[in-house]
């Protein structure tokens, strides 16, 4: 861009003066050694009502600019001028990565684990960071910005997501623009971007796994839709870390990518690591509840028949289905299978401990036993885990037959 005809005007004139005969080198030096030094002040002048109005990156970017175009305008030693926009840069980046950290840990120490309404303006963002031919996020029309969607979608995958996890896509994007628009800063804004992400694993682990809510009063106890949430979150951000690389990558060296792509990589293997404890502890509150109720059956004697399922079998029924009904609308398919598959897992191995010891005392006991684990096969095959709880229908309909073996 043509420079204001008053500073090309200076440009010319400082040209002409170079050039004429007579003038002595060493003080053309020191002359231009003092604007350089008026110009750095200035500089860190403005630094300083940056500081008290607020960081913004936008006016690091103008200063860049303003270096840039009297460097080459003026024809001036802009080497001390750099420097200083270095330091300006260093300090203006480690204020910004201090604020957006305590910002994200206060949300998600105050954050309700519920789901959140999704602004048009997220979706846009995601959009955003999955096009590298898109410079920035659009502006809405007022009656735009005002409405919602239920859930957040990433490639055509939709996912209940939390304001803590809002919050931390909208940082993303302002650390996206910052690349795009001051590159020579893009591998320090990756590298904080990643401080980021590591704190935003590290702190919703403690609250939700290790209980860290409970203990601030912030949540009365982690359930199951906590945990769910909890690892919809992980999994939306795992799904993203491919196209913030992708982005990041655009302003970076090949040395400076090939580092990026081991922390991204080691970050995903961190996520993925956080979202499968979460599946664990899942599997061990239900495995917990059943294993317990199976094991009461060795406390029972069946020795009349009802008529109908005892409340031993109806509360096995009622709790695989309580739990189902808590992850469905949370957790993918294909996951709720993985927890389910564990938790179906140590039924049958309960199963394979406490038959031997049920008393059943006569054929009515045995009507009603067998009654009772009907039901409970029903209810498993009720929550339409065909290959996951195929271990533990073949468990119980053998024990079935060995009853009706032993009574015929």
């Amino acid at each position: 861009r043509r420079p204001p005809r008053s500073t090309h005007c200076i440009s010319s004139a400082a040209s002409d003066v170079y050039k004429r005969q007579g003038w002595d080198e060493e003080l053309l030096t020191k002359i231009n050694t003092f604007y350089a030094n008026k110009l750095e002040n200035i500089i860190k002048s403005i630094n300083f009502k940056i500081e008290s109005t607020g960081d913004n990156y936008h006016a690091v970017k103008f200063i860049q600019e303003v270096i840039v175009l009297v460097t080459r305008e003026m024809d001036i030693n802009g080497t001390m001028l750099k420097l200083s926009l270095d330091d300006i840069n260093k300090d203006f980046l480690g204020k910004y990565a201090k604020r957006q950290t305590e910002l994200l840990v206060a949300l998600l120490e105050g954050e309700s684990w519920h789901p959140a309404a999704v602004p048009k303006q997220y979706e846009l963002i995601v959009e955003y960071l999955h096009n590298p031919a898109l410079q920035e996020v659009e502006s809405l029309p007022e009656e735009e910005t005002r409405k919602s969607s239920e859930r957040l979608t990433s490639d055509e995958i939709s996912y209940w997501v939390v304001e803590s996890v809002l919050c931390l896509l909208k940082i993303v994007y302002e650390y996206v623009q910052m690349m795009q628009n001051l590159p020579n800063i893009a591998l320090n804004c990756v590298n904080q971007l990643l401080d980021i992400f590591r704190t935003f694993s590290s702190t919703s682990r403690s609250l939700i796994l290790a209980a860290g809510a409970v203990k601030l009063k912030k949540l009365k106890k982690i359930t199951a839709k906590h945990l769910a949430l909890n690892a919809q979150a992980l999994d939306f951000l795992l799904g993203e870390f491919p196209h913030i690389k992708g982005r990041a990558s655009l302003y970076l060296t090949d040395k400076a990518r090939e580092l990026v792509e081991g922390e991204f990589n080691a970050m995903r293997k961190d996520y993925l690591k956080h979202r499968d404890d979460i599946y664990k502890k899942l599997s061990l509150m239900l495995s917990d509840l059943e294993t317990n109720l199976l094991g009461s059956a060795a406390n029972i004697e069946f020795s009349q028949d009802t008529g109908k399922v005892s409340k031993f079998a109806a509360s096995i029924a009622l709790v695989l289905q309580q739990m189902h009904n808590a992850l469905k609308n949370y957790l993918p398919v294909e996951h709720m299978g993985l927890i389910f598959q564990e938790v179906f897992n140590g039924m049958a191995v309960k199963l394979e401990e406490v038959y031997p010891q049920i008393n059943v005392s006569s054929a009515e006991g045995q009507t009603q036993l067998i009654r009772d684990l009907r039901e409970v096969e029903k209810a498993i095959a009720a929550l339409g885990m065909k290959e996951n709880s195929k271990g533990i229908i073949t468990r119980i309909t053998s024990i079935i037959e060995q009853l009706e073996h032993k009574y015929n």
